[in-house]
């Protein structure tokens, strides 16, 4: 699930820069967004549509959203779309100055208290949490059912039995059980059942088969076999229905993967209940659904609950695989040993945790947080380990799963985070591969006749700078300003510009830039903006970050070009290492694609 931040002022503009940064450090995949009139490349914010409300509404239930601003917002912007806690999305606001954070909507099903306690560890935010199980360190069934992949059967005995729980009764029995409970059974109503999300559905249909016949004969034989829709964790199917519209659309409503394999892969299962000539002369198997379901739970422990049955142009089979809680998910208790380890944290982790899905081996991705493991997503061959490690733990978990090669997908700027991976593998002699962002450089040919100097950190430019003559104009932020006092007589020859908020203001004052050599202006910036600072500053210099097309750089470039000043450009700091897509390639060498 995808984080949204969305901002209002200035000051909450740069609240939501630094906590969108962090928070990604953290493994949380976050969006930015500001008022037009505030958004802009440079910031790094997206505009905010006219009409937020219907906005939110076509992101409900997938994304969270985060407010910085008043409360009020928060509630009138999605008051019209709150049903049901199990299936709204987070919500949460946090002030102007990050004094607070509190959690609106969905604390638990949705995740809502873990990200407030997350904001606040990355901005210092107080977490104000109010639910009352939070409050009195009590026992959450709804936190239970989420952390071990649960379905509560009834929410109405359930919130009795958090009621109880809070007054220091207990009354009530809880279970654990694969089907429903029979409607024909003495039912006890001081128990509550609780159902694993561990189901697997095979389906077969003919071409164009529509969605509401499809979703109709699943909910027969799920009726039939009392099992519920939120038990199922994935869908399986053979390659040739992996663009079936209906079967698409189906797997979407239902909020789970749609897995597809090959007819060779299929066909490795010996044993079906029935075979079907025309189905082997049509796909080259002879039972789709009940094929894709043992070749699903292959290397599991699982069994069929419904062989293959025939209903208007679909078949449909049904197994489960051995429900894991959460202790027996954890490395210490016997986790499948060997593969590969990924540290995600960015769209790169969770790109490979997308594509090692479809190879045959056996791999682990490691996320800080449960936020992160949501939007790692699930996949029949890769284990999410949940939890942030240190270097020990990290080496710990390659000598007991025998990982045979790791791969750093973290956030570019976690630096001590990268360390102690590098140190880990190196202590236990396992091969590690740095996955590198690709950055997005500007055309050769827009850089042509542009006089350009590319260094690779603030200080190296400094050094550099300090060496010349002439007006300088300066882009890359309050953060590292300070660097630049480092030049003789950078108050005469340097000019500042930074976000025209409080905080990048003061302090760039405090460094001695004041008056016309201090620029505090909101972006985004033309190149006719551009040319005109490097005119008005008589600048022959202008220092900028490698920030790409979308962050503003081809305007700074032309701007550069016409002014005949000489653009000095800051990159990110070099890891050797590989793309998401020269990985993929690599493994295909080792693995078998589903």
């Amino acid at each position: 699930m995808k984080l949204i931040i969305i901002s209002f002022t200035r000051q909450g503009n740069e609240k939501n820069r630094i906590l969108r940064e962090k928070m990604e450090e953290q493994g949380y995949s976050c969006e930015g967004y500001a008022p037009a009139r505030f958004a802009g490349a440079e910031e790094e914010l997206s505009p905010l549509p006219e009409d937020i409300r219907g906005w939110i509404g076509t992101l409900w239930g997938e994304c969270g959203f985060l407010f910085i601003g008043a409360a009020g917002i928060a509630v009138r912007m999605t008051a019209p779309w709150v049903k049901d806690k199990f299936t709204d999305s987070p919500v949460l606001v946090m002030d102007e100055k990050a004094g607070y954070v509190i959690p609106l909507l969905s604390g638990h099903v949705g995740g809502a208290v873990e990200i407030a306690r997350d904001v606040s560890a990355c901005v210092g935010a107080v977490p104000v949490v109010t639910t009352a199980t939070d409050v009195q360190g009590k026992f959450a069934i709804d936190v239970f059912a989420k952390k071990n992949d649960l379905v509560i059967t009834d929410r109405v005995l359930a919130k009795k039995i958090s009621a109880a729980l809070l007054e220091g009764e207990n009354p009530y029995q809880i279970e654990i059980a694969q089907h429903v409970p029979d409607s024909s059974d003495e039912e006890d109503s001081q128990c509550l059942t609780l159902l694993p999300k561990n189901v697997i559905v095979g389906i077969g249909c003919r071409k164009n088969c529509k969605k509401e016949k499809l979703e109709a004969g699943l909910d027969e034989i799920l009726s039939k076999n009392r099992l519920r829709r939120e038990q199922i964790r994935a869908v399986v199917s053979i390659d040739l229905k992996k663009d079936e519209l209906g079967l698409v659309a189906l797997c979407r409503e239902l909020r789970v993967p749609f897995l597809t394999y090959t007819k060779e892969e299929l066909l490795e299962v010996e044993e079906v209940s029935s075979r079907s000539e025309f189905v082997a002369q049509v796909t080259g198997v002879d039972n789709v659904c009940e094929r894709a379901v043992k070749r699903y739970m292959s290397g599991k422990q699982g069994m069929i609950l419904q062989e293959k049955v025939c209903l208007d142009e679909m078949t449909v089979a049904v197994g489960c695989i051995k429900h894991e809680n959460e202790e027996q998910r954890n490395p210490e208790n016997g986790m499948k040993t060997g593969g590969v380890l990924v540290f995600a944290g960015t769209t790169e982790g969770r790109r490979l945790a997308e594509f090692l899905g479809t190879c045959s081996g056996q791999a682990y991705v490691s996320v800080a947080t449960e936020y992160g493991k949501t939007c790692v997503g699930e996949y029949p061959n890769v284990q999410v380990i949940c939890g942030r490690m240190n270097r020990v733990q990290m080496e710990t978990f390659m000598r007991e799963h025998q990982i045979f090669m790791v791969i750093d997908a973290t956030h570019p700027y976690a630096v001590e985070v990268t360390r102690n991976i590098r140190e880990a593998c190196e202590c236990v002699n396992v091969p590690y591969l740095r996955c590198l962002r690709q950055e997005k450089d500007v055309e050769n040919e827009e850089l042509k006749d542009v006089k350009v100097l590319h260094v690779e950190s603030v200080e190296e430019a400094v050094q550099y700078l300090e060496g010349t003559e002439g007006n300088i104009l300066i882009a890359t932020g309050s953060k590292e300003l300070g660097l630049y006092t480092q030049i003789k007589n950078y108050r005469e020859r340097c000019y500042a510009r930074v976000l025209s908020v409080r905080e990048s203001v003061e302090k760039a004052i405090s460094l001695g830039f004041e008056g016309s050599h201090l620029i505090a202006m909101q972006g985004p910036f033309s190149e006719e903006m551009n040319l005109a600072l490097l005119k008005q500053t008589r600048a022959e210099w202008f220092v900028t970050k490698e920030s790409g097309k979308t962050g503003g750089f081809g305007e700074k470039v032309w701007a550069a070009k016409q002014s005949g000043a000489t653009l000095v450009v800051i990159g990110r700091p070099k890891e050797e290492g590989m793309t998401v897509e020269e990985i993929c390639r690599q493994f295909q060498k080792i693995y078998t694609i589903r």
